[in-house]
């Protein structure tokens, strides 16, 4: 399956500025921000973002938590019907995830 392109990377400024944050966890943000405010959704998996990112997944799933914890994003699990099989991972923006991104 071809991955979604996303837009150029732009280090979003607020994300930068935001001290509670590692400085994947803001590149990891602007991404997803990058993406999500440019009209897209943001589905890459794990793998994706650790080629993005050259860290491992283990490090992107924390980061990953991380965001969620510190409430810049909420994650949509999309399932396949009537199991509990995983189709896709919705990465989605938070009130304050938009506040840091727009």
């Amino acid at each position: 399956m071809a991955r979604p392109k996303s837009p150029p990377m732009i280090i979003i400024t607020r994300a930068v500025y935001v001290l509670d944050l590692t400085p994947n966890e803001k590149f990891v943000l602007s991404n997803i921000g990058n993406v999500i405010t440019s009209g897209g959704i943001y589905q890459f998996d794990n793998e994706w973002i650790t080629t993005f990112t050259k860290v491992s997944k283990r490090q992107v799933s924390t980061i990953i938590r991380t965001l969620v914890t510190k409430g810049f994003i909420s994650i949509e699990l999309i399932y396949r019907e009537g199991t509990k099989e995983v189709l896709k991972r919705v990465l989605k923006l938070t009130a304050r995830g938009m506040e840091v991104c727009n």
